[in-house]
């Protein structure tokens, strides 16, 4: 069948784990958006879900975030649009896995960081989460820390 698009449908949900139940149709992307409870959207495992998951969403997956961070996110990347989702193929295989990534820090001057005789205090300031896909063998061969890899096996990935 297909998902409810009614967004009350969504109201205060705090996870969404439908991966294989053979959904069908889009994904109401648009329903998540803008809210900061939901933990969890496991998309894969639906060959016929389609959607986009948006930068807004992705962004939500950063590390640094605590209460709000998205901790859980797949889907068959092969028919949802997803930069930063865990990828799996048709088969319920985990082929890819999002892994955030910083650019150095950078500097900002703003007109609220003064010095005692006016002169602007550069403040550092972190830069945006980036999202690289590695399939499951480079991780394998790239010497990712444990920690990265306990975290994905916490979401029941299997290596």
């Amino acid at each position: 069948g297909e998902l409810p698009q009614a967004a009350t449908i969504y109201d205060g949900l705090q996870e969404l784990s439908i991966h294989s139940n053979n959904f069908e149709g889009r994904f109401p992307t648009e329903n998540f958006e803008n809210t900061l409870r939901v933990k969890t959207l496991e998309l894969h495992g639906n060959p016929l879900l389609t959607g986009v998951i948006t930068d807004n969403i992705c962004a939500r997956r950063d590390p640094s975030l605590s209460y709000n961070r998205l901790l859980s996110l797949t889907a068959i990347c092969d028919m949802i649009d997803c930069g930063c989702c865990d990828c799996y193929d048709f088969d319920g295989d985990l082929i890819l896995i999002a892994l955030p990534t910083r650019s150095p820090v950078q500097e900002v001057q703003t007109p609220t960081n003064l010095d005692e005789t006016g002169e602007i205090i550069p403040q550092p300031t972190a830069s945006p989460v980036t999202w690289s896909p590695i399939s499951v063998g480079e991780r394998k061969q790239s010497g990712i820390t444990e920690q990265i890899e306990r975290e994905v096996l916490q979401r029941g990935a299997v290596f």
